[in-house]
């Protein structure tokens, strides 16, 4: 074989890989667009359904930001100054969704065994709660 045959078999080869590597990474993409998307859709209906709880409980009112009532608040005393705190070190600049699941995993251990068992409250509806209270200026 000459130069120019090993040359032009080489260029195929990667040209093929290039194609088969641009098709391929195409495919993730669409995939992983799919995957977000109903990731989102999934965060949207347990927020809504967080909400609903929310409002039907009697725990406040959904206006930007949530507003809970007096006796809801009195449930946080406990942590009302760690949650503050976490939020003015971090939260701010999270979504709705990355909240949630940040304070969730902080504190959801106490959240769960203080204010959701014992206040009947199974749908995230605590978790907003805790959102207001952390968003409250001290």
């Amino acid at each position: 074989m000459t130069n120019e045959i090993i040359f032009a078999d080489t260029m195929l080869v990667v040209i093929t890989l290039l194609i088969s590597t641009g098709i391929a990474f195409k495919l993730d993409k669409d995939k992983f667009e799919s995957i977000e998307n109903k990731l989102t859709t999934i965060w949207d209906y347990l927020i809504k359904r967080a909400e609903t709880e929310f409002i039907v409980k009697g725990l406040g009112t959904i206006n930007s930001p949530y507003l809970i009532t007096a006796e809801v608040r009195s449930w946080y005393a406990p942590i009302s100054k760690d949650l503050k705190e976490f939020y003015n070190k971090i939260g701010v600049n999270l979504t709705p969704q990355e909240l949630f699941v940040m304070i969730h995993k902080e504190f959801g251990e106490w959240i769960k065994n203080n204010i959701c068992i014992p206040h009947g409250l199974e749908s995230g509806s605590c978790i907003l709660a805790a959102i207001a209270v952390a968003k409250e200026v001290a």
